[in-house]
């Protein structure tokens, strides 16, 4: 199918716009409103390669309908570190939303934001991310190390010395479906601000050996968890984590449905 570029102010991006673009897929430059136009069956032809990635702010990506879907995952599950869409380090004011479209079977994160840099004013809704994640590993098997790379959704990157220079601030979450997802549902690394309501997260797993797998974390500044009552305005309603598990925990490995809260 070929796509109009742009039809009553909205960019079309079609399959052939992905194909066609280098390691970071297709780039959006320019604030505005994109859509996909067709589903698109992905080939990324090494590790490391991303699909769609947003360079800049105030841009809403609309999945409509349409699917992203990652075709040769199989092939990299031992690699992962794919992105389905990645958000640059401080871009903000970024909306991805769908209507009973989304993104399947990438092996590496489904959508990536704040890989080195913080990111505020973010929305999802509406969308399905199913499949995503692979088993890819970092450090020494046996360890508490030997943690997974990759998952279904990631907000933020949060480590003890971090503070809030990787961090989101200003989230809405809302009828959102991460199903099946490999390591990690949803990882919220929260400066301040969130909204998560009427969201299902299920099946999150792991087949080979990770120190741990979770359906949905949230963590504050400086690595607080469990507790995040120090994070301000944190609000979640009607959100269901469920069928989290492993097959192969490592002696220091654990299961949870949620951290944080």
């Amino acid at each position: 199918m070929v796509c109009c570029k742009k039809c009553n102010d909205v960019t079309l991006i079609s399959s052939q716009d992905i194909a066609l673009s280098g390691a970071s897929g297709y780039v959006i430059n320019t604030a505005g409103y994109y859509k996909l136009c067709e589903d698109v069956n992905w080939y990324p032809g090494s590790t490391g390669q991303t699909a769609i990635t947003i360079a800049t702010g105030n841009v809403i990506l609309d999945f409509d309908n349409h699917w992203l879907n990652q075709l040769n995952s199989a092939s990299f599950q031992a690699l992962g570190t794919c992105n389905g869409v990645l958000v640059n380090a401080n871009v903000n004011d970024v909306t991805i939303i769908a209507n009973k479209g989304g993104i399947s079977n990438i092996a590496g994160w489904g959508i990536n934001f704040g890989s080195s840099g913080a990111n505020s004013t973010i929305r999802l809704e509406g969308l399905t991310v199913k499949g995503c994640g692979s088993n890819a590993r970092s450090g020494t098997s046996g360890s508490a190390l030997y943690t997974s790379v990759d998952g279904g959704v990631r907000l933020g990157v949060f480590t003890s010395s971090s503070s809030n220079a990787l961090l989101v601030t200003e989230v809405l979450l809302r009828n959102l479906r991460i199903l099946n997802s490999k390591n990690i549902g949803v990882s919220v690394g929260l400066n301040k601000d969130l909204l998560m309501e009427d969201c299902v997260i299920d099946g999150t797993t792991a087949t080979v050996e990770v120190s741990s797998v979770t359906g949905m974390q949230i963590i504050g500044p400086n690595g607080e968890t469990p507790s995040i009552s120090r994070v301000a305005n944190v609000r979640i309603n009607r959100v269901m984590v469920s069928n989290t598990k492993c097959t192969v925990l490592n002696n220091t490995g654990n299961i949870g449905g949620v951290i944080g809260g």
